[in-house]
């Protein structure tokens, strides 16, 4: 997942510090699958969702939470998130390889 996060000059108190991304299939059953603690960024962020095994996230629902940002703000500014994902042949689904 990458994530556009302005200058830490240009917004300051805006800008997040540590950000938690929850994965699963509905709103109940999220858990933590990566956690990322940013110091004055600048751009893009990348942030890394693959598990130890090696095989993609399979996920139906992303969380992305800001749980501080930098000195002690309460709004935070993120332009614009983007995820990608491996490109899967069609009978890959079916033959059960990504669960």
């Amino acid at each position: 997942m990458c994530l556009q996060v302005s200058s830490f000059q240009a917004d300051e108190s805006y800008t997040p510090s540590r950000i938690s991304v929850r994965a699963g299939t509905h709103y109940h059953d999220l858990s933590e699958v990566a956690s990322h603690q940013l110091r004055e960024p600048a751009g893009w962020v990348l942030i890394n969702l693959q598990p130890d095994e090696g095989r993609p996230l399979h996920t139906f629902l992303l969380q992305l939470a800001v749980l501080a940002n930098h000195q002690n703000g309460r709004d935070t500014h993120i332009r614009q998130v983007v995820v990608l994902s491996p490109r899967v042949e069609d009978g890959e689904w079916l033959q059960g390889t990504l669960r």
